[in-house]
């Protein structure tokens, strides 16, 4: 299972998927420091007009992820069969704004070539509300890997939550654990 886990996770990381067509790059060196997207960004609408809530009362909050740190680990999931039947999963702890101390999780399917089409998260809040996110683009650069994130809804007072943030630092594929932390801003 270790070698099964090595090898999904490094086939997630030598190929690069190519926007929205899903051709894969064979070149393993040209994503180190180059920018992968996972979804076009021009599919989104970042402005601040954009995080209206339906109440139309919308306030902007800047949100700091002080620390996130946890696991990565592969797992055979059937709803992955399409592609090779593994999940991906992220799983950890940490500390930001808004929150307190909270608890995340995201999930993959991992596929034969290439970026995962879409990573998805919950992250749960020291009081049990949740924030829906996705990643929506993640790049190296001089060894710091960074994920940017869309905030896609919530519960509780997150409910209709609307934003985005980056997370920076280390992942370390490997040995199967990450370090990071960031900011943007949170609309609820």
């Amino acid at each position: 299972m270790k070698k099964i886990l090595g090898i999904s996770i490094l086939l997630v990381l030598v190929f690069a998927c190519e926007e929205q067509n899903h051709e894969y790059l064979t070149d393993s060196d040209s994503f180190k420091s180059e920018e992968i997207a996972l979804y076009p960004l021009s599919e989104f609408d970042l402005t601040p007009s954009a995080f209206q809530l339906k109440s139309g009362k919308s306030v902007e909050k800047n949100f700091k992820i002080q620390k996130a740190t946890g696991i990565l680990k592969v797992v055979p999931y059937a709803n992955c069969n399409d592609l090779l039947g593994l999940q991906g999963i992220s799983e950890g702890n940490g500390n930001a704004t808004h929150t307190g101390k909270f608890h995340v999780i995201n999930t993959w399917c991992v596929p034969p070539e290439g970026t995962p089409a879409y990573i998805t998260g919950i992250i749960t809040a020291a009081n049990g509300d949740v924030i829906y996110v996705m990643v929506i683009n993640y790049y190296v650069e001089n060894e710091t890997t960074h994920f940017q994130y869309l905030i896609t809804g919530g519960t509780g007072k997150f409910d209709g939550a609307k934003g985005s943030y980056e997370l920076h630092g280390t992942v370390d594929w490997v040995n199967g654990i990450f370090d990071l932390n960031g900011e943007g801003v949170i609309v609820y």
